[in-house]
C-alpha cells in the first residue's frame, strides 16, 4: 500500500525540511496544512497512512482534536513533532496512546531518523526514555492536559467547557485532580510549577 502522508505544521521552514525527509522516501502523496480546521476538513476529505502533527498550528492547539483523531482514525499512524516538554508530552502520547514522539529540540541527524523510521513503518532506532523523566506532571492524562493548557491561559471553567464540549463542573473536577496530581494548592501555584517545568 502507497504511503499517503498528511503533515500539520505552521511553519514554512519546517514545512520544507520535513517534505525533504519525506521526498527521500518516494512517497506517493504528502499533503500539508498549517490550522486546525485545514486538519480536520483533510483528514475527512482524505484516507491517510501518515500524519505528522505539531500540536500548535495557527489557528489552536492540536492537542484538542488529538483524542478524536486517535478514536476515528485507526489505521492511521500518528507522530506528533513538537517543541512542547517531551518530559510532559512525550510520556503522556506514549503511555495512553502508544503515540510516537519528536521533541523540535532534539539533534537534527535524531530527528530525520526518527522521521524516516516512522514514515517507512519501523520501530524506532533510538528508544526514547521520556517515562524516566519523571516530574510533576507525568501522571497528568490527556484531557487533563488540555485543560492545563487552558488553566494556564486563564480560561474560566465556563469558557473551557465551552471549548472543550464539556460542563463547567467537569472542568472543576478535572482542575481539582490536576492539582492534586501536580501537589499544587491553587492556581498561582500551578502556574510557577509550569514555568518550571517550560510548559509556560
Amino acid at each position: 500500500m502507497q504511503k499517503k502522508i498528511l503533515m500539520a505544521e505552521d511553519h514554512p521552514l519546517l514545512r520544507r525540511s520535513i517534505r525533504a525527509i519525506c521526498d527521500s522516501v518516494d512517497l506517493s502523496e504528502l499533503r500539508e496544512v498549517g490550522t486546525c480546521r485545514e486538519l480536520v476538513h483533510e483528514l475527512k476529505r482524505g484516507t491517510y497512512t501518515h500524519l505528522i502533527l505539531d500540536l500548535t498550528l495557527a489557528d489552536g492547539n492540536a492537542l484538542d482534536l488529538l483524542e478524536d483523531i486517535f478514536h476515528n482514525y485507526c489505521n492511521l499512524r500518528i507522530l506528533v513533532y513538537s517543541s512542547m516538554p517531551a518530559g510532559i508530552y512525550g510520556a503522556s502520547f506514549r503511555r495512553q496512546y502508544g503515540i510516537q514522539y519528536i521533541s523540535k529540540s532534539e539533534p537534527a541527524p535524531d530527528t530525520v531518523q526518527q522521521l524516516l523510521d516512522f514514515l517507512q513503518n519501523n520501530r524506532p532506532a533510538k528508544a526514547r526514555a521520556f517515562d524516566a523523566e519523571h516530574n510533576s506532571f507525568s501522571i497528568v492524562t490527556q484531557r487533563e492536559m488540555q485543560i492545563l493548557n487552558y488553566l494556564l491561559l486563564g480560561w474560566s471553567a465556563q469558557q473551557i467547557g465551552d471549548k472543550l464540549d464539556i460542563s463547567p463542573a467537569t472542568v472543576r473536577v478535572q482542575k481539582k485532580n490536576i492539582l492534586e496530581k501536580t501537589k499544587t494548592a491553587n492556581l498561582i501555584e500551578l502556574k510557577e510549577l509550569a514555568r518550571l517545568h517550560n510548559i509556560i
